[in-house]
């Protein structure tokens, strides 16, 4: 029974060391970092990154498929930069059912004056892009970017295909932190 109790009390102990990564609350300490702790020459590296599929009813369509994406990238060099331009693929057939690209948030965050500054994502910075006959692409251009910045960005990819959901990226361009 002690073994029971101890085993308990360190598993209920484990989510107090857990990060929280809430939209809109970035914290000092990663403003402040000034290279990725595991490679130094890294240009930018993703804080953290989420995606939730689940299905959603809609009355008169049927199920439709909503991915939610969750993104907090840190820009460590200029060449990081590139990661302040998000691309979002969607299918957009000349006929037929259409994805849709939504509930876009952003933000940039700095540090100016040992104070952390948040500048919001403006839909001038959200531009739609035909690709060809059957895909767009949403370009979303984070605002002031900086050496030292942390990008956030949340959105919903809303599919009528419930039967198919995108691939799962496992490597990145940039570090992904674990």
């Amino acid at each position: 029974m002690k073994k029971v109790t101890i085993v308990l009390l360190l598993l209920s102990q484990l989510s107090l060391f857990a990060q929280d990564y809430k939209f809109g609350k970035v914290s000092k300490e990663e403003l402040v970092e000034k290279f990725y702790p595991l490679d130094s020459t890294a240009d930018a590296a993703y804080l953290y990154k989420s995606r939730r599929t689940y299905y959603d009813y809609v009355q008169g369509d049927g199920f439709q498929s909503v991915t939610e994406i969750h993104e907090r990238i840190k820009i460590y060099t200029k060449e990081g930069f590139d990661m302040a331009t998000k691309s979002v693929a969607y299918y957009t057939p000349e006929v037929g059912e259409e994805q849709a690209v939504s509930s876009i948030k952003g933000y940039t965050y700095s540090l100016e004056n040992g104070k952390v500054v948040k500048e919001k994502l403006s839909k001038n910075s959200i531009f739609k892009e035909k690709k060809n006959r059957s895909y767009s692409i949403k370009k979303i251009t984070m605002p002031n970017i900086k050496i030292g910045a942390v990008l956030e960005i949340k959105y919903k990819l809303i599919s009528p295909y419930a039967n198919s959901i995108d691939d799962l990226e496992f490597q990145y361009g940039i570090l992904l932190r674990s």
